[in-house]
């Protein structure tokens, strides 16, 4: 099963109303490519360079590409809907939603973002770069931060200049990983062997088919995180020797 770290995505929101940490699922991505369709001419090229900074931290495990074939969207959507729930601070700038599985392991099926529409009377190109750039890091799944410098900070959204990543954004980033299908099938046998087990415990076939499939899992996972650190390795190598020149 996948161990991340605290900066896993948990927010459930489907939900209108926000829920707490404890509440709320944790949601996985099945694909290292997240591509979205732009409704909106207005946002293309601050949403293209706000996915040119995630997509530039190196030992990432995703990808962020712009596809009009895409159900995941980019959008603006009317203050007076649903989506931009007042709080104390007014209605939000912006609004990220996911589509998930029921059944553990929630497996994000679609996600959409809002952009308020109101902000077309306000805000600048740089602006909005900032407003996807947080709302970008919400699709990843980081959570707010803390730190006022963080792009991850519930009010870090709007300022003159455009944001840069911080460290802990970037070692959050670095931290997430897609759900494999072979994982998500282990997590589906382990719910299932929990919740059917009977009085004599599980069949030798579901052991040994549960055995078989850990196994493999492991060795692919050896296999893929040598690979990852190897090529980290040489990226920073290679970063090193460009700066020492």
């Amino acid at each position: 099963m996948l161990i991340l770290r605290r900066c896993l995505l948990t927010l459930n929101l489907l939900q209108a109303s926000q829920l707490t940490a404890q509440e709320d699922p944790q949601l996985y991505w099945t694909t290292h490519s997240i591509e979205f369709a732009v409704e909106s001419e207005e946002l293309r090229a601050p949403l293209q360079r706000a996915m040119n900074i995630w997509n530039a931290v190196s030992c990432s495990s995703f990808l962020l590409t712009i596809n009009p074939a895409s159900s995941n969207r980019v959008q603006f959507s009317s203050a007076n809907s649903q989506i931009f729930q007042s709080n104390e601070e007014g209605r939000p700038l912006a609004v990220t939603r996911h589509n998930y599985t029921a059944n553990s392991p929630r497996l994000i099926l679609q996600v959409d973002i809002f952009v308020n529409e109101e902000t077309k009377k306000r805000l600048s190109q740089t602006d909005y770069q900032n407003i996807l750039l947080h709302e970008l890091g919400h699709v990843l799944g980081l959570q707010h931060s803390e730190r006022f410098d963080s792009i991850m900070h519930k009010n870090a959204k709007t300022r003159f200049e455009p944001f840069k990543l911080i460290e802990e954004d970037i070692d959050c980033l670095r931290d997430l990983k897609p759900l494999t299908h072979l994982q998500a099938r282990l997590f589906e046998e382990q719910q299932s062997s929990i919740a059917h087990q009977s009085d004599g415990g599980c069949s030798q076939a579901g052991r040994t088919d549960n055995l078989l499939l850990l196994l493999l899992a492991i060795l692919w996972l050896g296999v893929g995180q040598r690979a990852r650190f190897r090529q980290c390795v040489y990226a920073r190598l290679a970063a090193q020797k460009r700066h020492a020149e």
